[in-house]
């Protein structure tokens, strides 16, 4: 099972399992590239975010492979991090 986590300017969420995580970053370069707009998105708890994204707001966002034998035996999950692009560096491509 993959858990979505993703952390905009220190605050870390869980995503919930019905959010698509590459239509998520593509909200967040768009509304990076457009100057400032809100994100939505529901997090594992059930609850409803909206987080203002702007190119300077620092945007990380990682997929955790929870594996049954690791979330069993209290062990850490294999990480495979994404991080989108740095809109102030002018890196834009996702």
């Amino acid at each position: 099972m993959k858990i979505v986590r993703i952390r905009i300017g220190g605050k870390m969420f869980v995503l919930g399992s019905d959010q698509d995580f590459e239509t998520l970053k593509r909200d967040i370069v768009a509304a990076a590239r457009s100057g400032a707009d809100f994100v939505s998105f529901e997090t594992a708890e059930g609850i409803s975010v909206s987080a203002l994204i702007s190119p300077h707001v620092v945007v990380r966002m990682w997929e955790v492979e929870q594996l049954a034998d690791a979330a069993a035996q209290g062990t850490h999950p294999f990480v495979t991090e994404h991080t989108v692009p740095d809109i102030a560096e002018g890196h834009f491509e996702v």
